[in-house]
């Protein structure tokens, strides 16, 4: 599961990386209020966080081929690979909030 997830993201994170969104929108991209203040966060985010899931995703497969998840039944190896993923988001999304708070922080003020 973590081979699999880990590759998909790749995929994306290399998409949304050669192709970012130009314009902010609804459907594609890095949406978070942060991110959707202005362009310039929009542009910031997008890129930084592409960058970020690319590195999240070879860490759940380092992990996936580290981690002897194949001697446990099915079940646990669900729940600890979701686990895995939950946790690596929550990392993804609270780095790239931070960056995104830690550049634009005098520009939140100005609008």
């Amino acid at each position: 599961m973590l081979y699999t997830l880990g590759g998909i993201m790749i995929a994306i994170s290399l998409i949304t990386l050669i192709f970012p969104p130009k314009k902010r929108n609804a459907i594609y991209g890095y949406r978070t209020r942060s991110s959707m203040k202005s362009q310039e966060a929009w542009a910031f985010a997008n890129a930084f966080s592409s960058k970020m899931m690319i590195a999240i995703s070879l860490v759940m497969i380092v992990l996936a081929a580290v981690l002897p998840l194949d001697q446990w039944g099915e079940i646990p190896r669900v729940l600890i690979s979701m686990g895995i993923v939950i946790v690596l988001f929550v990392i993804l999304f609270a780095v790239t909030e931070y960056q995104i708070k830690k550049r634009f922080q005098n520009s939140d003020s100005s609008e």
